[in-house]
């Protein structure tokens, strides 16, 4: 404390020698006082290492003499008046610091450093992070500034950050009207090459940066800069034109086969282009509205644009098996015939493919020789889009996208309805009808987005009332639904038409099920009351047809409640239910011939079990369990003479089961390919299963032929026509 005062008088005498200095009365702050210390002693620094182990400006290490007060009060940087030096190098006369006022007092004396350079969009300038050291020690670190403005050997950095991140990014929080019509004018040209899948239009990023570097001056490198120099330049000197961004102008005819729209039905969907491979949006996106998205067919979207069906269909034909291709070369000629011959967007584009070359080359393709798999830009991209724009979901496969989709109620505050459209659905919120009480019903209402552009239809349709007392008007978000809830809504409105004739016929249906010959059936499926419900069920479906279109209108209705009063819903209910009754007689008495057949050869030694299991199946493939869900009354017609065909097989192949095994090696294949189809179904185009049933209805006939010539196919038929039916499936299918 004694050189502290010591020190203090001597400075005391020197100043007062001064006569511009004046002391203060106020008492000086501890901040003060050291760092006017500091301007003698910056040099005597040091920042703290460990516990009570300092490092200084030489990269010395020092500590606090331990019979200093400070030796255990001291902060991360201390100033010592004197050192030591003993066993180490020992601190003395210690006082506690900021680093801030090592810089303050010695700045002639520090070095600065920076790192990081970046741009900052909020404040329009580079800044970097700075470093402030002082013969080698760190006092400040990471400090962010404005890195041209710190040392003007910074300003050509800062200029190329600048003109790459704000210029070229257009990573600006205003607007810049050059900027604006520059960049408009280089996407406008990037999306032709996306369009046509070519990096050979825009000019490399490079040479855009060499456009802004050649005409501002050097000392413009942030926006403030920028700003000054287009009070005073010309405006449209930094505009750029198509001479200064192409390397080549796209000829009209090039782009006119990238449409950015398509027209489905009376939507029309936007398309989007992006050449990325490798980026899950790369190709062509089209951009559904949500309320028709389950609509959609696959079959359109396989033609994908104009523009891109050269490559997809070389590359399909290149995928073909060689035995095939070697009659196709040369390949680009084959595949300009092939296209030129095609009307786009109608029917099924690998269809389409394989009829042309056939017509061509008189080559049959079947759907397996195609290539199973492309290359993703050759797909059609989906994106689901609500009315606020927002993405519900995206994909390629069209099929698993329609049944992964699920919409959302909640999003229908997004939708607007007009008002004449809304008082409508409003006029029949909650009423119950018990007759056809209201005016014709529109088959669709208009949904109309944000922008007040239609983005989907609310689709009619009458719904059970949950009571069953009557229907309801409903509207529905998607056509599958509608059909599925109107159906059952019609059915039932006319009902109520005919309540004491369908009170006879379910007593009626009641009582027939008691019979031995449906035991088999109420066995499978549980009870007598699950029976008599599918069995009414069929019976309402045939009586009053079941309708395609959403909603139908008064006449209409008007006229099945006619056709059915003057047959009587009862009669032909009845009808009904003893040609099914008589079905399952027919299949009872083939159950058991089959059986007492098996017994014969059981007790004469020779019983084929692979035979008789055969003849069953052949009996559950005649009559599934589930026929009344599946069969028409037209397929019920058929069922006896399928039935007498089994029950003849059945009688000649226990006389000669050798014969009989001769007869169904020529049925197998087709056995085999019906299983296969079987688990295609669903999934398939109604074409596709249009082509399924007819397969499956030749196959049934053709095993009448071979098993019992006697009776009379429906049709002609023979093993060349299901053959080409088969082939006919493997080109389409």
């Amino acid at each position: 404390m004694g050189e502290w005062i010591d020190l203090h008088e001597q400075l005391t005498r020197i100043l007062n020698r001064e006569k511009q200095i004046h002391f203060s009365d106020d008492e000086s702050s501890y901040e003060a006082i050291h760092q006017s210390l500091l301007s003698g002693f910056f040099r005597q620094c040091a920042r703290r290492k460990k516990g009570s182990v300092y490092q200084d400006s030489g990269n010395r290490e020092i500590m606090i003499f331990p019979g200093s007060q400070q030796f255990t009060k001291s902060g991360d940087w201390i100033v010592a008046g004197s050192f030591i030096e003993t066993s180490r190098l020992f601190a003395h006369t210690v006082a506690t610091i900021e680093p801030e006022w090592i810089e303050q007092c010695a700045k002639p004396f520090c070095s600065y450093s920076w790192s990081n350079t970046r741009w900052e969009k909020k404040s329009g300038r580079v800044v970097a992070d700075e470093t402030v050291s002082l013969h080698g020690l760190i006092i400040i670190a990471g400090r962010t500034v404005n890195f041209p403005r710190r040392n003007k050997k910074n300003i050509h950095e800062a200029r190329t950050v600048f003109i790459q991140k704000a210029l070229l990014e257009g990573r600006v929080n205003e607007s810049l009207a050059f900027l604006k019509q520059n960049r408009n004018l280089i996407k406008k040209w990037q999306s032709a090459e996306h369009k046509l899948r070519k990096k050979n239009i825009v000019i490399e990023e490079s040479t855009i940066f060499d456009f802004y570097d050649s005409k501002l001056p050097s000392e413009v490198y942030d926006l403030s800069t920028l700003k000054g120099y287009l009070k005073k330049a010309e405006t449209d000197l930094l505009v750029m034109e198509e001479k200064d961004i192409l390397l080549r102008t796209p000829a009209n005819n090039e782009l006119a086969d990238y449409p950015t729209s398509l027209t489905y039905g009376s939507t029309i969907i936007a398309l989007s282009y992006r050449f990325e491979p490798g980026n899950e949006s790369d190709g062509v996106t089209a951009y559904v509205p949500e309320f028709i998205f389950d609509t959609l067919k696959a079959d359109y979207f396989e033609w994908l644009v104009p523009g891109l069906l050269v490559e997809k269909t070389t590359f399909l034909v290149k995928g073909l098996p060689k035995k095939i291709r070697k009659h196709l070369i040369p390949i680009n000629t084959t595949v300009e015939r092939i296209l030129d011959s095609l009307v786009l967007y109608r029917g099924n584009y690998h269809k389409s493919l394989s009829e042309a070359l056939f017509k061509m080359f008189k080559i049959t393709i079947h759907a397996s020789d195609w290539p199973r798999t492309l290359p993703d830009h050759l797909l059609m991209r989906f994106i689901v889009k609500d009315s606020a724009g927002r993405e519900l979901i995206s994909g390629r496969d069209l099929s698993k996208l329609q049944k992964e989709f699920v919409s959302s109620s909640s999003k229908e505050a997004h939708y607007k309805i007009r008002k004449k459209e809304q008082d409508l659905i409003d006029h029949y919120k909650n009423r119950i009808f018990t007759d056809w009480d209201f005016t014709d019903i529109p088959k669709h209402i208009p949904v109309y987005g944000n922008k007040n552009d239609i983005v989907g239809y609310l689709f009619s349709a009458l719904r059970v009332h949950p009571q069953k007392n009557g229907v309801m008007v409903s509207f529905e978000k998607t056509q599958k639904e509608a059909r599925r809830v109107n159906s059952a809504g019609t059915h039932h409105l006319l009902l109520l038409q005919f309540k004491e004739q369908f009170k006879r016929l379910k007593k009626y249906c009641g009582v027939t099920l008691s019979g031995p010959s449906t035991v088999w059936l109420t066995s499978l499926l549980g009870n007598r009351e699950t029976v008599s419900e599918l069995l009414l069920g069929f019976i309402i479906r045939e009586v009053f047809e079941s309708e395609r279109e959403p909603i139908i209108d008064k006449k209409r209705y008007d006229q099945i409640i006619t056709e059915v009063t003057h047959q009587g819903l009862f009669k032909r209910g009845q009808i009904i239910i003893d040609k099914i009754m008589a079905i399952l007689r027919l299949r009872k008495d083939l159950y058991e011939t089959i059986n007492r057949y098996a017994q014969l050869s059981d007790k004469s030694g020779n019983r084929n079990q692979a035979l008789f299991s055969e003849l069953h199946n052949q009996l559950n493939e005649i009559i599934p369990s589930n026929f009344l869900e599946k069969c028409t009354i037209e397929d019920l017609d058929s069922i006896p003479r399928y039935v007498k065909s089994l029950e003849i097989r059945t009688e000649r192949s226990y006389a000669n089961p050798h014969k009989d095994q001769q007869k169904q090696a020529k049925i197998v294949p087709h056995q085999e390919n019906l299983k296969m189809l079987k688990k295609l179904f669903d999934d398939a185009s109604d074409d596709c299963k249009e082509l399924y049933k007819n397969y499956a209805h030749a196959v049934a006939e053709y095993r009448i032929t071979l098993f019992s010539p006697e009776i009379k196919t429906a049709t002609g038929v023979s093993e060349k026509k299901i053959t080409n039916l088969w082939q006919e499936i493997r080109r389409s299918c």
